[in-house]
Parts: C-alpha cells; structure tokens; sequence
C-alpha cells in the first residue's frame, strides 16, 4: 500500500516537471523560431501525457479495473507514436526547405497590392531557423532605366518584410515578358507594310489602362515617325 501511494506521489512530481518544461520550450520555440525547441516542447508534453495515463492506470487499478494497466501502456504506446510521427513531419519539412503553403499566399497577396504593379514572374520560398527566405523575379519595362527597375524591386522587398516580419527577401528584376512579345510582334507587323524598310525604337506604353506602341519606321524613300 505505501509503495502504492509512493508510485503516485513520485507520478505526480514528474507530471508537474514535465509541465514545467513544456512550458518553457514552447515559449523558446515561439520566440526563437526554433524547430530543435518546438520538438522538446512535443517530447516533454509527450512525456506528460504519458505520466498521466500511468497515474490514471494505476488510481484504476487500485479502484478494482484490474485491465486499466495494460489499457495505460498502450495509450502511453499511441502517444509516442504520434508524438514521433509530428516531428518527423515538422522537421522533414524543414530540411527539405519547405515553407508553409500561408507563407506563399501571403507574399504573392502583398506584391499582388503593390502600386504601381509588377508582374510576377516566379515566387520560391523556404523556411529555416524560424525565418522565412523569398526568392523573388518581377518583370519590368525593356525600356526601363536601372534606377526604375531597382525601386521597383524595392517596393517589392519592403512588402513582403511588411507581410513577413524578419523574412530574407532578394528579388530578380527581368524584362516584362509580356512587352517583349507585343514589342516583337510591333516590329514584325511594322515589316511586312509595303514600303518598310527599317523599323527601330519600338515602345510599348500602358495609358490609361490601354497597350500602345510607339515605333519609327524608314522607307526606302523618306524616314517617318509614326
């Protein structure tokens, strides 16, 4: 009988540590970001659980459910169980450098509300040591100047550090897609009017809402602008 009671008081004690140290893990794995803290605050409150279902196999025992015990083991069997397969998940997820899918949405949201916008060309991003990395590529105007370009991905940068607190951001400036293709197809229209002999400074323009092409041409007689 005192070895009974002497089972649960030690019980007891060791719930009430592995609280304590699932409490401070936890804290330290929200405020450092840390996946190594976050797996001992699962491992502690593992352990807790565990203690606990031993302390309620045994009070039931001692109530007569003389299968609580063997009822105890394989509940504490499960809880290691799933305690195991979480950090397996958690942790393959960061060294496979994969960030949360909210992560990803909320960096395309914040670029998305950029004014004036960008296009978006290819957005990667990946989580480790609790901070978020983007890797970035926008398109740009051909005919931007380089100043143009670097403000622009400036905007971008300091919109998704405001939707991401504390995330690494680089971002890649490349020519609009888009213009590119309506600049080639300009310059191919403009060749195939009679009379054309040469076509430069192609310009595409965004007014009011509106694609216009700006373009000069040289007959073989006279160079117009048009």
């Amino acid at each position: 009988m005192q070895a009974t009671w002497y089972a649960l008081l030690v019980i007891g004690v060791v719930i009430v540590v592995d609280l304590s140290r699932t409490v401070v893990s936890v804290r330290g794995a929200r405020r450092y970001g840390s996946a190594a803290l976050q797996a001992n605050a699962v491992h502690f409150a593992s352990d807790m659980l565990g203690s606990s279902a031993v302390l309620l196999g045994l009070l039931l025992v001692r109530a007569g459910y003389t299968r609580a015990d063997s009822a105890a083991a394989l509940l504490v069997a499960v809880l290691v169980l799933l305690a195991a397969a979480r950090l397996m998940k958690a942790n393959t997820d960061v060294l496979m450098d994969r960030a949360p899918a909210a992560a990803e949405e909320t960096a395309r949201a914040a670029i998305s509300g950029i004014e004036p916008g960008v296009e978006v060309r290819r957005l990667r991003m990946r989580q480790a040591g609790g901070r978020q990395f983007a890797d970035v590529v926008i398109g740009v105007s051909p005919e931007a100047a380089v100043g143009q370009g670097h403000e622009a991905a400036n905007r971008v940068e300091a919109a998704v550090h405001d939707a991401l607190p504390g995330s690494d951001v680089v971002v890649h400036v490349e020519p609009s897609a888009a213009e590119v293709a309506i600049r080639d197809r300009a310059h191919a229209a403009a060749l195939a009017v009679p009379g054309v002999r040469e076509v430069h400074n192609v310009s595409v323009l965004d007014v009011g809402g509106r694609t216009e092409v700006s373009l000069h041409v040289n007959r073989k007689r006279s160079a117009q602008t048009r």
